[in-house]
């Protein structure tokens, strides 16, 4: 497996706003950059609105993909951890170059 040096982690604003992910990664070599909070209402929307119901729209994928490519350009990420579940529905790690790390996919692999 890759070592990461910059990682990308997008989620609900509740995860983004909590300090916890923040306090783990002080102590390491690994820069973490967090979902940018302009964006914590779209996203919001989207895994709320949508993804919890099973809804899954090409305008809801793209506009992930859209911030994630901001924040790859913006950070020099290295990998995106899609650290909601439901943002794993959206399947886009076909559409970007980095790993996309979809924390249901890794806990599938330890059942």
């Amino acid at each position: 497996m890759k070592k990461h040096k910059n990682i990308g982690y997008i989620g609900t604003s509740y995860l983004m706003k909590e300090n916890y992910l923040d306090e783990m990664f002080n102590d390491s070599s690994l820069n973490l950059f967090k979902l940018e909070n302009n964006n914590f209402e779209e996203v919001d929307n989207i895994i709320f609105n949508n993804l919890c119901k099973g809804i899954v729209t090409k305008h809801d994928k793209d506009k992930i993909l859209d911030i994630i490519n901001v924040m790859i350009k913006e950070k020099f990420l290295d990998c995106v951890v899609l650290g909601c579940t439901e943002l794993g529905l959206l399947k886009i790690d076909k559409n970007i170059k980095i790993e996309i790390i979809d924390s249901v996919e890794k806990v599938k692999i330890c059942l």
